[in-house]
């Protein structure tokens, strides 16, 4: 029950909009991560009508806030996201108060290989021709 009430207070408290993280990733900081996904959330942009997707890694060094990219990008790889998945993330981090925050480049994991953003960490999705972005 503690375990669940936490989760719900940490999703509740992604307070660090995308629109902020998108324009902030650093290839000199790029770190890579392994955990459990605790929690998947997905959210809208202000003015875009296709949701991106947020995750909560849990990992040896704390929880961190991952943000993967857009739904229909993640759905066009086949890629299902979950709870308790064991996942390997590589993104450019950066620490907001207390959170840490991954913008995703990469994600692993035994069943997927997820390619999200390119070198200078350009989003792959931006490159694609879709009618909702």
């Amino acid at each position: 029950m503690r375990l669940f009430v936490f989760l719900i207070l940490f999703t509740a408290s992604f307070s660090l909009r995308a629109e902020e993280l998108l324009f902030k990733y650093n290839p000199n900081s790029v770190q890579t991560f392994e955990g459990d996904i605790l929690s998947v959330q997905k959210y809208h942009f202000v003015n875009r009508p296709t949701s991106h997707t947020q995750f909560i890694l849990h990992t040896q060094s704390g929880n961190k806030i991952v943000e993967v990219g857009p739904e229909w990008y993640i759905e066009a790889e086949g890629v299902n996201l979950a709870p308790s998945d064991r996942v390997s993330v590589t993104g450019s981090v950066m620490q907001k108060g207390a959170k840490t925050y991954i913008v995703a480049k990469s994600l692993r994991s035994k069943d997927l290989e997820l390619h999200l953003r390119d070198e200078a960490g350009l989003p792959l999705w931006s490159q694609l021709q879709h009618s909702d972005e």
